[in-house]
């Protein structure tokens, strides 16, 4: 679920639904002009899709971690579990942390099954390491590992997707 917002060459709001099918090609749910990215134009666009899938609701959302987007999720999709975009992730990483050691740590554990106590052991020990204690990014970004973790996203089917990018491909093209 992405909506690139004002940022693609033409400057159109389109969000794009896309997932996976059985031979890993991209297949696209569902696509949407907005004009804007506010909590109840999401909860319209995620109770269109619903009906537009006969009720059927996604078990699994990847999304860039919009604010908006994630309440809408949990208000429209209360059962779906919601992953957070690697890209996005590790952008930010790169721009908030400014440690490689980190963004490296990090990169493993969006995609490892660590053991969760080894998850939580290693990350302090990097941050202590990368000097990130006081870091309120990576202080964020830990409480809400739920959402990134490959070790706590493991009981959910995502399709091997991590990422967004299939819909911003889309969307830039």
């Amino acid at each position: 679920f992405d909506s690139t917002y004002n940022v693609n060459e033409y400057h159109k709001p389109l969000v794009v639904f896309s997932g996976v099918n059985n031979h890993y090609n991209t297949v696209v749910f569902g696509t949407a002009l907005v004009s804007g990215e506010s909590v109840e134009e999401y909860e319209w666009l995620l109770h269109t899709l619903t009906k537009a899938m006969g009720g059927r609701k996604p078990k699994a959302v990847i999304t860039d971690g919009d604010k908006a987007m994630r309440r809408a999720i949990n208000n429209v999709l209360p059962d779906a579990r919601n992953r957070l975009c690697f890209w996005h992730l590790m952008k930010n990483a790169n721009a908030k942390a400014k440690s490689n050691v980190f963004k490296s740590m990090f990169g493993r554990m969006m995609k490892k099954a660590y053991p969760i106590g080894d998850l939580e052991e290693e990350w302090f020990a990097v941050v202590g390491k990368c000097g990130l204690r006081q870091n309120k990014w990576v202080e964020k970004i830990f409480e809400m590992r739920l959402l990134w973790a490959e070790s706590l996203l493991r009981d959910t089917f995502f399709a091997g997707m991590r990422s967004t990018q299939r819909c911003e491909q889309m969307n830039a093209f």
